[in-house]
């Protein structure tokens, strides 16, 4: 039996520093989908199946938590940059927007 088989919802998951992670909500094919209510940013994060050390009553991790959670913001960064608007469109987004705001203050 693999390790991931082992893991059941509500589990602890902790970094090989026993930091803790997160929380599994469930098993997604080789993920562990973690809760968003124990989540700092309340987003739901994925950890890869196959850094799963060992399970006991927790999960426990090969990899450090915070190594494990800087994957997650660099995951974040790879979906902003490819919102598919090159950096003029976005930069003319930001004017109208500041136009908006400046439209709006005057008004009040």
């Amino acid at each position: 039996m693999t390790a991931s088989a082992t893991i059941k919802e509500h589990m602890e998951v902790y970094g090989s520093d026993h930091i803790l992670v997160g929380v599994v909500d469930h098993l997604e094919k080789d993920q562990i989908k973690l809760t968003k209510n124990d989540s700092a940013d309340g987003q739901h994060h994925f950890v890869d199946a196959t850094l799963v050390d060992h399970v006991d009553s927790h999960v426990h991790l090969s990899k450090p938590a915070d190594e494990v959670m800087a994957e997650w913001e660099d995951d974040e960064l790879d979906l902003d940059d490819d919102d598919g608007e090159t950096e003029i469109e976005q930069s003319e987004e930001q004017k109208e927007e500041q136009k908006e705001e400046e439209w709006i203050e005057r008004r009040r």
